[in-house]
């Protein structure tokens, strides 16, 4: 993750923060709902030495939605299981999702 304020718009499709939309101006709660599909929660960690909150919707995984491989993978990094080596992950996130670094909701 690179050091200034973004917000990177994730979906279950973004292969890498590379890939996905990225906005520089601060979401509002309207739009992170909108972008999320519902109210939202939000998930602090830190990578890196860097903060960032990935805001999901908070019943997505009532709604079926499918499982977001990326933001389910820095999730658990910042919580210090690496999936790609092989570790089970803690949980799943589901959704498109919004990844603030340098702004907190």
């Amino acid at each position: 993750m690179k050091n200034h304020k973004v917000a990177y718009i994730v979906t279950p499709r973004t292969k890498s923060l590379d890939d996905a939309m990225q906005k520089t101006t601060k979401p509002s709660l309207e739009e992170l709902q909108k972008i999320c599909g519902g109210y939202i929660q939000i998930m602090s960690g830190k990578m890196n030495n860097q903060k960032f909150e990935i805001v999901m919707n908070e019943d997505g995984k009532f709604t079926d939605e499918p499982i977001n491989p990326l933001a389910t993978d820095l999730m658990n990094r910042a919580w210090g299981i690496n999936i790609q080596d092989g570790d089970a992950p803690a949980d799943v996130v589901v959704g498109t999702v919004v990844l603030l670094q340098g702004w907190r909701v």
